[in-house]
Parts: structure tokens; C-alpha cells; sequence
């Protein structure tokens, strides 16, 4: 079976996206060293670093920096991004409707019950389910801390 990440980066040198081709490894800007990178079962993780920015959204003097991490997997381009995201303004990430409920990311009521996908999740109802044609009632299982 063919994956379509790369093993190391080294791979892309060449490829085109149809447009563009890439022609060297990527490189960090902050430490000039290729992004420290790793295909996993599903995708892959990339790490970098950028510029602390400071309140004023311009770049501190003193050259602090913050490590960034992004993970595509084959349902998602970029999971942390994901979990910014909400492409239908519902009050679901785009992480969570496609990771944990399966719900639309283009529909703010996924089963056109009249109820907000967030809604539903909220008082643990399937947002999957059309309230008024089947058992939406999702039973909610406490374990108990000890």
C-alpha cells in the first residue's frame, strides 16, 4: 500500500504540487536547520520553531522563540489547526466534528432536527440522529475518581 507522506523530507526535493517544485528540504527560519519531521502510520508530525511574538503582534528583539508542532493525518491537513477551526460557526472545532463526533463541518446542525450540533453535544444528545426520528439520546457513563 502506497503512503502519500514522504519518509524524510529529502523525498520532496522534485516533487510538484502542479504548480510549484520543490527544489530544497524545507528549512526553519528561526534555527535555519531543516524542520525536524516524522511520518507516522496515518500522516506525519513536523516541528518548528517561529518568533514569540509580543502583544502588539510584532516581533520581540530578544529573539524568543516558541516551538510549533503541526500533525496531518489522512482525515486532517493539520490537527492543531483543526482544533482552532470552525467552519460552521456551530461551536464544534473542526478537530472535533471530524475526529470525535462525525458530524459536518459545513452544517451547523448536522441531522436537520432543529438543534445545534453544539447544542446536542451539550446535553448529550447524538448530533447524528434526528431527535425526531430516532433515539438521539445518547447515555452519558460517569466513572467515578477514586
Amino acid at each position: 500500500e502506497h503512503n502519500k507522506y514522504p519518509t524524510t523530507l529529502n523525498e520532496l526535493v522534485g516533487e510538484t504540487d502542479g504548480h510549484k517544485e520543490v527544489i530544497a528540504v524545507p528549512v526553519d527560519i528561526v534555527t535555519e536547520q531543516p524542520y525536524k519531521y516524522t511520518q507516522t502510520e496515518n500522516g506525519y508530525t513536523l516541528l518548528y520553531q517561529m518568533p514569540e511574538s509580543s502583544e502588539k503582534d510584532t516581533f520581540d528583539s530578544d529573539n524568543k522563540t516558541v516551538d510549533g508542532l503541526n500533525t496531518a493525518t489522512d482525515l486532517l491537513f493539520s490537527e492543531e489547526g483543526a482544533k482552532l477551526t470552525d467552519n460552521d460557526e456551530d461551536g464544534v472545532s473542526l478537530y472535533d466534528e471530524v475526529i470525535i463526533y462525525g458530524t459536518s463541518d459545513g452544517k451547523t446542525d448536522t441531522d436537520d432536527d432543529g438543534y445545534s450540533d453544539a447544542l446536542e453535544i451539550e446535553l448529550h444528545y447524538d448530533p447524528l440522529i434526528n431527535a425526531e426520528t430516532g433515539r438521539a439520546y445518547k447515555q452519558l457513563i460517569i466513572t467515578p475518581i477514586e
